[in-house]
């Protein structure tokens, strides 16, 4: 399987905003990754698989976009934006289009993620490397720093495993490589629609952990609230939060101190506005790709030994390998290595059975229980740097 792959295939992963194509000697697979909440607008409760129509043709904005100055640009932003809430939700849109037009008959396909969490799965649950999205605001609450946020708690919070969304770019690139499709497949990479997770839920969940396991530094006790009132939560989070930061800071001048309260929670709220218009609104994503894709593999393959397992991933770590260095090397010399690494044999049998269990996405199969804790223990442990022989120390400032 790999040496057809190899020989007939070239696999490309785009997770940017642009497609480049700069070889042809091979039929080549593009594989495209959108943010799933950033492809539509807020007319419909309930999302079909599918490119939406943008405002503008791509090409016209781009070639508008050359002459004009900032202050145009700025002057036509909102009237281009429509209902989306920023301009990264629309060139995401626009990006697809592109793909439709000009790589229709290219084997393209099309990965919508939700919002990205931390890891699910081995080798590290939990594990994540940024503050964006949902993470940020995990570990402000456990800050003590947020205690009010704008949306509805029955609202889906729709995150979805970092490595369920790399197992399913890697798996439908597979299936892609070998189904023919009249037009651009698109794929909902999502939980809402197979494994809710709902926003009350996460907070429970967030208010009982941190009174168990608390940071080893606290500004205040964890808790949040969902005001669903825009007013009232902008009311609650500058009389809890902006005005005592404020006061604080002027405080510390006064005596020399540093004042960091007010950029603190600058930071903070500028999290709070990347999330707001996805918790005050509420989505259903189409997911019925991900099931149909999973169901792909074999259900006798899923059944196999341990030992035909472990042989599969070493090999793939050692040829996963491989091609990163040859991709490296050829991206910096312009000329392809590939040959020499020579391609090793997998059967079919075994191959199903790695892709099945190491490449595992299916959703409906996350305790979110179980995820959420290893979620934020792996904020505790990788963003914070938070030790677990502090606990005991964390609960006794806590309670104090």
């Amino acid at each position: 399987m790999q040496l057809i792959l190899k020989q007939q295939f070239s696999f490309t992963f785009r997770l940017l905003t642009q497609i480049v194509i700069e070889r042809k000697p091979k039929r080549r697979l593009v594989m495209r990754t959108e943010i799933l909440l950033k492809n539509f607008d807020e007319k419909a409760s309930t999302r079909t698989v599918h490119v939406y129509e943008p405002p503008v043709a791509p090409q016209k904005l781009m070639e508008a976009i050359e002459w004009m100055d900032d202050d145009m640009i700025t002057l036509i932003t909102p009237k281009l934006l429509g209902k989306r809430p920023n301009t990264y939700t629309l060139t995401k849109a626009l990006a697809e289009t592109l793909l439709v037009e000009d790589a229709r008959q290219l084997p393209v396909v099309v990965i919508r993620p939700s919002i990205v969490g931390a890891m699910w799965g081995a080798p590290l649950p939990g594990w994540t490397d940024n503050i964006n999205g949902p993470t940020g605001i995990f570990a402000a609450v456990g800050k003590g720093v947020l205690t009010n946020m704008c949306g509805s708690v029955v609202s889906k919070a729709d995150i979805i495993p970092v490595d369920i969304v790399a197992n399913m770019i890697i798996v439908g690139a597979a299936h892609r490589a070998t189904t023919a499709y009249e037009e651009i497949p698109v794929m909902h990479c999502a939980s809402g629609d197979l494994n809710p997770l709902k926003w009350e839920k996460v907070v429970n969940f967030l208010e009982q952990f941190y009174h168990k396991y608390p940071m080893d530094q606290c500004y205040a006790v964890p808790s949040t609230q969902f005001h669903t009132s825009r007013r009232l939560f902008e009311l609650n989070y500058y009389l809890k939060h902006h005005i005592p930061a404020a006061t604080m800071d002027m405080l510390n001048g006064l005596v020399g101190r540093k004042k960091s309260n007010v950029r603190l929670y600058g930071k903070v709220w500028k999290m709070i506005e990347t999330l707001h218009y996805f918790t005050t609104h509420g989505w259903t994503f189409q997911s019925k790709a991900l099931p149909r894709l999973w169901e792909t593999l074999h259900p006798e393959d899923k059944k196999g030994s341990a030992i035909q397992w472990y042989a599969a991933c070493k090999i793939f770590r050692v040829r996963l390998w491989c091609c990163f260095v040859t991709t490296i090397l050829a991206i910096s010399t312009n000329i392809d290595l590939a040959y020499f690494f020579h391609p090793i044999e997998i059967p079919a049998a075994v191959w199903n059975k790695f892709l099945n269990k190491v490449f595992n996405f299916d959703i409906r199969q996350v305790d979110w229980d179980s995820y959420l804790f290893d979620y934020v223990m792996g904020i505790k442990r990788f963003i914070l740097a938070d030790k677990v022989e502090n606990i005991p120390r964390a609960r006794t400032n806590l309670n104090k």
